[in-house]
């Protein structure tokens, strides 16, 4: 996917939202257009998992090693979203969180663990990594780093 900014090109890897604005990253840069929403995945499961980024989201699909994935995802495209998502996420029996390692996703975590018992912590499988990403990138893909993680 390419954007023009004045006389510039820029490059990157796009990924739609659920309002038709997409998520736009490339080594360099982030970049959101409007509108800017969240992105599911639904295969009717009673398992949703939370995703602050598409590499997030791409690192677990790596590591999980099945695409489809079995449960219903849900990319955040930001910790803004998360407030904006709770009607979708109300109809799921369990909410895993794979937030941040960050004060930003600790509170969100944090939080949502008070609210209710349908939401798991997934990031403690990940720290002292920030996020999965980050994770993937220092271990390294290995059937050893997947059974570390327990997925």
């Amino acid at each position: 996917m390419g954007i023009v900014v004045g006389p510039r090109n820029f490059r990157g890897v796009g990924f739609k939202n659920d309002l038709g604005g997409y998520e736009i990253r490339s080594a360099f840069y982030k970049y959101s257009s409007a509108p800017k929403s969240s992105s599911t995945f639904c295969r009717n499961s009673n398992t949703v998992k939370v995703f602050e980024g598409f590499m997030d989201f791409l690192s677990y699909v790596t590591v999980e090693d099945k695409f489809p994935v079995l449960h219903d995802i849900m990319v955040l495209n930001g910790t803004g979203q998360f407030e904006k998502s709770k009607p979708f996420l109300e109809r799921y029996k369990t909410v895993e969180l794979y937030l941040d390692n960050d004060p930003t996703g600790n509170k969100i975590t944090h939080n949502a663990l008070k609210s209710s018992p349908k939401f798991v912590d997934c990031s403690k499988l990940y720290r002292p990594y920030n996020d999965l990403n980050e994770w993937l990138i220092m271990k390294g893909f290995s059937r050893k780093s997947k059974q570390a993680l327990k997925l």
